[in-house]
């Protein structure tokens, strides 16, 4: 969808006017690898979650600590 906003754009600003072509080149590359970015980051997030909801489901004893990170849910200490 970027592209389909900067392409019209790319088009009207002409062709002797190459630096604010390249800026809008540029900046459209960038919002676009930001966009993939921020989607791997949520699948990242995601898969983990759903692992602990399914590891963490009924066992109460279970202690809820996932050590790589550092997070601490019981008592302060990981067990």
């Amino acid at each position: 969808m970027r592209s389909l906003g900067a392409a019209p754009l790319n088009f009207s600003i002409g062709d002797e006017n190459r630096r604010a072509r390249t800026i809008l080149n540029l900046g459209s590359a960038s919002a676009k690898l930001f966009l993939v970015a921020m989607m791997l980051w949520g699948v990242l997030w995601f898969l983990p979650t759903v692992y602990a909801i399914g590891y963490l489901e009924d066992s109460p004893h279970r202690g809820r600590c996932w050590q790589p990170l550092g997070i601490r849910h019981s008592h302060g200490f990981c067990h």
